[in-house]
């Protein structure tokens, strides 16, 4: 397994929801990794209030059973507290929950499966601000449908998403948590035309928003996988 790049300064986290039990075994898990502090410990319900408090990083929240508490939590936090990455935490994923969670706001929808090792992995990629999905929860989900204003449209697989290379580009870079100036310096243009960029994308994709653009990426395989991050470069 390739070694990941540790963040020098210590990712500070969060684990909220389930059961106490389980909380108490990623806790002595976690404190193990001397760059990462788990700061503290509490129910979706709670996890607000506890943000507030702790100003965590990354903050896990264990969505088995998924319930609407850990669905407000991660609504509520993305929005006040929008440094905070989020992570769900699930033994089995399904669609409708993966596009919930990242339409309001989750950085990752990972699978309790998953080892410990590329749970680290995860989290130091969440903590960065991409977006990340496990092999085990992705490979459920094949290419079909994008967020839309209420409907579902399906790209078969014949057809191909109506972007250019630049835009798709563009998308992945939404994805991995880089803002509209951030885009315009590494792709050398003015800030005011990448946020044309991603208006037109936007318009042509019929979505919303940057969250329902990121469902996009991870529907489309644009956003990173544990698998990708592990790939030894060429």
């Amino acid at each position: 397994m390739l070694q990941s790049n540790r963040p020098a300064h210590e990712i500070k986290v969060l684990l909220a929801g389930g059961k106490e039990i389980f909380r108490e075994g990623l806790l002595r898990l976690l404190k193990e990794q001397p760059h990462i502090e788990v700061v503290s410990q509490c129910t979706s319900r709670q996890a607000l209030a506890k943000v507030k408090e702790t100003n965590p990083d990354v903050i896990i929240i264990d969505a088995n059973p998924f319930t609407t508490d850990a669905l407000i939590a991660t609504k509520k936090i993305s929005r006040l507290y929008p440094k905070t990455k989020i992570a769900v935490l699930t033994d089995e994923g399904n669609r409708q929950e993966l596009f919930s969670v990242i339409e309001h706001g989750a950085r990752g929808y990972l699978s309790k499966g998953i080892s410990v090792d590329d749970l680290i992995k995860c989290i130091e990629l969440i903590a960065r601000g991409e977006i990340v999905i496990t092999p085990l929860t992705s490979k459920k989900f094949p290419a079909n449908p994008v967020f839309r204003r209420g409907t579902e449209k399906r790209w078969t697989s014949e057809s191909k998403p109506p972007l250019s290379n630049r835009e798709l580009e563009i998308v992945g870079l939404v994805a991995n948590g880089l803002t509209n100036k951030e885009i315009a310096r590494k792709l050398c243009i003015a800030d005011n035309t990448s946020k044309v960029h991603i208006k037109n994308i936007l318009s042509k994709l019929q979505l919303r928003n940057r969250q329902h653009l990121a469902a996009y990426a991870v529907e489309h395989g644009l956003a990173t996988t544990v698998a990708e991050a592990n790939s030894e470069p060429e």
